[in-house]
């Protein structure tokens, strides 16, 4: 699990863009489990992308859970209504949403917003980019989302995080990578690290600098 550390606009949430293949890079390539990928391409069915903004960029508001729910199975043609109605149940259950498949999602809290796009990722999704995975959640809601992050890691999944709370990255992360001014300018090991350390990397006084865009080649992105 890789958490990611900068000041805002240092280029974390542009990278994990350009990872999930929503932004192009300046240079190189984009490389996700031996493929090349094509600007433009978005998420494949084994990479998700959840953004800080959960309802204005992940979610569509003035739809249903179960429409939520119906859509994410991209085989939505094909299901009866029962079949839809049924498949949310069982998700509103699972990630104990507080709902009903027919609650809107600007009607649900932070928590139960970020628990219902974790219900809609796919069992075959190998590779989860996220930006604040536990913005605006009380404690409760960001332990269960870490839970859940890590049963997926444990599932032989890969968790690239982006997040400002240093102690959240030194607590989930194994691996740490500081970004600033567009750099990559620390990468080590959570172990091998501390928190004055990365506090100066943030800061642009400490660390080892190099382009953003060649992070994949440093062995980031799953390969």
């Amino acid at each position: 699990m890789v958490g990611l550390a900068g000041m805002d606009g240092s280029g974390q949430a542009v990278f994990l863009k350009i990872a999930g293949g929503f932004l192009p890079p300046e240079s190189g390539q984009i490389r996700r489990f031996g493929r090349t990928l094509p600007y433009g391409c978005g998420c494949s069915r084994d990479v998700a992308f959840l953004p800080a903004d959960r309802l204005a960029e992940g979610l569509l508001p003035g739809m249903t859970l179960r429409e939520h729910h119906i859509l994410a199975a991209r085989v939505h043609i094909f299901l009866s209504a029962a079949t839809g109605l049924a498949g949310s149940r069982r998700a509103i259950d699972d990630f104990n949403i507080k709902g009903h498949p027919e609650t809107t999602a600007e009607e649900l809290s932070g928590g139960n917003q970020q628990r219902l796009l974790l219900s809609l990722i796919p069992d075959e999704v190998r590779l989860i980019l996220m930006e604040n995975p536990t913005r605006g959640l009380d404690v409760q809601s960001a332990d269960w989302t870490w839970q859940q992050l890590h049963r997926r890691k444990a599932e032989d999944g890969a968790i690239i995080f982006a997040s400002p709370d240093l102690e959240e990255i030194m607590a989930q992360a194994t691996r740490v990578v500081v970004f600033y001014d567009g750099r990559i300018i620390l990468d080590t090991p959570t172990a091998a690290t501390d928190y004055h350390e990365i506090s100066r990397a943030i800061t642009g006084e400490a660390g080892t600098t190099g382009p953003a865009d060649e992070v994949g080649r440093s062995g980031l992105l799953p390969d």
